[in-house]
């Protein structure tokens, strides 16, 4: 018998199932990034720069604008695929989607798209999971990693924290500027390495031999469909493309302009969060893997 616990956890996650809530949260993730930035700037116009330590911000200020580039176009197409559902329009793969079955059969009649009716305190449940996840991340993986480094390589030195060991260490911090790029790491580090990255592996990996049996299916991982590897074999060839994608998350921390100092502790960390984030995008939802982004981010700069 299904207790009520099991119940509620079920019914929690087919309502939060919904595209609304992972495009919602993402349109005010990274609305509340932009605008945090923005108030970094009459105290520290150089601030944007800072954020260069990761690659989705090296890329971005090679362009106009810099991330507000970016943030705007992201914000205004979710945001209208919002609109759309709360309207009950269909968008455009939905029409398509019609049309293809009309051209299948004749008789053929579609049925219209009701108004979706969002439960909105799911909306801060999906706040506080991420809550639950970036803490526990934060409280066990330092120690547990820095265990395993060190039998690896005695007498580790654990690096300087962040705003002493980059090289823009010269752009002075505040605590609006951390929050800021904690929101902005959230959203977009989530986008590119648990989303185009990965995806485009896998989407790369459909011609290769060495991902057949992996029996890739369309399924959503987060904001995308795309073909995604359900764990119906291959599995150990699913966990080589899981760790390849967060070796890549891992390097790009190190790249120049602005990247971090090579660390061996930092190197195999930031892996290690790289397959956690998957786990998180995988098994539950992307609006949970950034706000567990967000959390853990929030939680070190507030502790280192």
């Amino acid at each position: 018998m299904e207790t009520p616990l099991a119940k509620a956890w079920k019914t929690y996650q087919d309502t939060t199932g919904h595209r609304f809530f992972d495009y919602t949260h993402l349109v005010i993730i990274l609305g509340v990034y932009e605008l945090l930035g923005f108030f970094t700037k009459p105290y520290n116009p150089e601030s944007w720069a800072y954020f260069g330590s990761d690659l989705w911000y090296k890329l971005a200020y090679l362009v106009p604008m810099h991330t507000l580039l970016f943030s705007l176009f992201i914000m205004a197409y979710y945001g209208y695929l919002v609109v759309l559902d709360l309207r009950g329009i269909k968008d455009r793969k939905e029409k398509a989607k019609d049309a293809e079955a009309l051209k299948k059969d004749k008789n053929f009649k579609p049925k219209p798209k009701d108004a979706y009716k969002p439960n909105w305190y799911y909306f801060g449940y999906i706040v506080i999971e991420g809550f639950v996840y970036g803490t526990l991340m934060m409280i066990f993986m330092p120690e547990v990693i820095f265990a395993i480094v060190n039998a690896i390589l005695p007498d580790l030195k654990i690096p300087l924290p962040i705003d002493q060991s980059r090289s823009l260490h010269d752009y002075l911090t505040s605590l609006v500027l951390n929050m800021a790029m904690a929101f902005g790491g959230g959203a977009y580090e989530e986008l590119i390495f648990r989303g185009f990255i990965f995806t485009g592996i896998i989407f790369l990996g459909k011609k290769l031999p060495f991902f057949k049996d992996m029996n890739p299916e369309m399924a959503p991982l987060g904001i995308f469909t795309a073909q995604y590897p359900k764990y119906k074999g291959g599995e150990r060839k699913v966990w080589i493309t899981v760790l390849f994608a967060a070796v890549v998350y891992s390097v790009s921390h190190y790249l120049p302009p602005g990247g971090d100092p090579f660390n061996l502790y930092t190197f195999v960390y930031r892996i290690v969060f790289g397959v956690v984030m998957y786990l998180i995008v995988s098994r539950r939802k992307f609006s949970i893997a950034m706000w567990a982004h967000i959390w853990y981010d929030l939680w070190y700069f507030l502790f280192t």
